[in-house]
């Protein structure tokens, strides 16, 4: 008797073990499925993070090429940027002084052979752009490290306060072709005091002649007509 018991205690025993081993098996091939779709989840976003890195690149390369070619197109190819100390002038209009040394430059870059040369002004606050306008040149006499700013020109990059309002910032002074316009025209009829005598009809100043003074340092091609009516 006590032999069949043993026999039957081996066998659940067995039983046991067989099924033990069963489980150990089956949690083994679920975690090595779990450790798979983990793996593929994984080599999922890494292909997305991929994906995504490479289209931000495009689209970068995309920028830095759209950006070259806007460059281009406001320089002409003329690479000229320098950080400038502004001083004042008492010249007339919006044309600055530039050091010989632009001169130099601009001449050995090609700038010359490409006609009236215009610059773009900003003023720079260490590494922020305070303000910005355009100007053209009107002589190569300035000290070397500095440019010379009319009082026009001071009066646009300060809005109006005047030169003192420069002191202490940097003016970068960069090359640019202005973009080509179409044609215009305005009609100005003289008014006031200025222009009249006694309520006199008839203007009695060469008004022509004021005019091509006031423009005479204006960064554009004009004509000016006389119309009796």
């Amino acid at each position: 008797m006590d032999g069949f018991t043993d026999f039957g205690s081996s066998e659940r025993a067995m039983e046991r073990e067989r099924k033990e081993r069963q489980e150990a098996a089956r949690k083994k091939r679920a975690k090595e499925r779990a450790a798979v779709e983990r793996a593929k989840a994984t080599a999922a976003r890494l292909d997305e993070v991929n994906a995504r890195r490479k289209a931000e690149e495009a689209v970068k390369r995309e920028q830095e090429a759209l950006a070259i070619v806007e460059e281009n197109r406001r320089t002409g190819g003329i690479k000229y940027c320098e950080m400038l100390r502004p001083t004042a002038t008492s010249t007339f209009g919006d044309r600055i002084t530039l050091p010989v040394s632009a001169l130099e430059t601009l001449t050995n870059l090609g700038a010359i052979d490409k006609g009236p040369m215009s610059f773009e002004l900003c003023a720079m606050d260490g590494s922020v752009v305070v303000s910005s306008t355009h100007a053209g040149v009107a002589e190569f006499v300035a000290a070397e490290g500095t440019v010379g700013i009319p009082p026009k020109t001071a009066l646009s990059l300060t809005r109006e306060k005047g030169a003192a309002a420069l002191s202490g910032m940097q003016i970068r002074v960069k090359y640019v072709r202005l973009g080509n316009y179409p044609k215009s025209f305005v009609r100005l009829q003289p008014r006031g005091e200025g222009f009249h005598k006694n309520g006199e009809d008839v203007v009695n100043i060469d008004i022509k002649s004021v005019l091509e003074v006031m423009w005479c340092g204006v960064v554009m091609l004009w004509t000016l007509t006389l119309r009796a009516s």
